[in-house]
């Protein structure tokens, strides 16, 4: 049997040998503004969606604009996890068990998802930065959302002050408003303004 998704629109998406006439940005945005980081073990009404997560690490993007952020580095920051629309969103504890088969299969979908939709593979500096700028995510969000605070998971502190605030849950309609509306405000070459969003 083929290992494949069928999503939101339709699509059906092979995991395996994925093709970018399966992939939409509508499906992606749906299934991220559903999908609850820490598999939903957070202390809030709604789970926190890895929608919002990608549009906070797209917004902090900002934080780097001495290497002069273009659209595309912007586009890489918000679908940094897009991969997970289809794989779910793994756990790191367990991903490091199961892996590298599923970190094979996660960067494959990031290339089809990028060739998909019109993206540039980001150079090795931006991916430095959406790496270190997701860590920051994970301090941020552990303190704010975890009932540990984060304490013992061996993260980077925070720029808190240069950084935009960890926004509250959304409801899941609310979250895809949310994704959609960074990528149309990088489509009109205003990324600086997506921390405005995150408010």
């Amino acid at each position: 049997m083929t290992p494949q998704v069928e999503t939101y629109n339709g699509n059906m998406v092979n995991l395996i040998n994925p093709e970018s006439d399966t992939i939409e940005l509508e499906d992606i945005a749906r299934a991220l503004s559903k999908m609850s980081r820490y598999n939903g073990h957070t202390r809030s009404e709604f789970g926190y969606s890895v929608a919002q997560h990608s549009v906070w690490v797209a917004a902090a993007l900002t934080y780097f604009d001495e290497f002069g952020v273009h659209n595309d580095a912007f586009k890489a920051a918000l679908l940094h996890d897009a991969h997970e629309a289809y794989t779910g969103d793994i756990v790191k504890p367990l991903k490091q068990y199961i892996d590298p088969a599923v970190t094979i299969m996660q960067n494959k979908l990031d290339d089809v998802i990028m060739d998909a939709l019109n993206v540039a593979r980001p150079s090795v500096d931006v991916k430095e930065q959406i790496k270190i700028i997701d860590q920051w995510a994970l301090s941020m969000e552990s303190r704010k959302f975890m009932h540990s605070g984060g304490i013992g998971w061996n993260l980077p502190e925070a720029p808190n002050h240069l950084l935009p605030e960890v926004m509250e849950p959304l409801p899941p309609s609310d979250a895809c408003q949310l994704f959609m509306s960074a990528w149309t405000l990088i489509d009109l070459g205003m990324g600086e303004e997506l921390q405005g969003l995150c408010q």
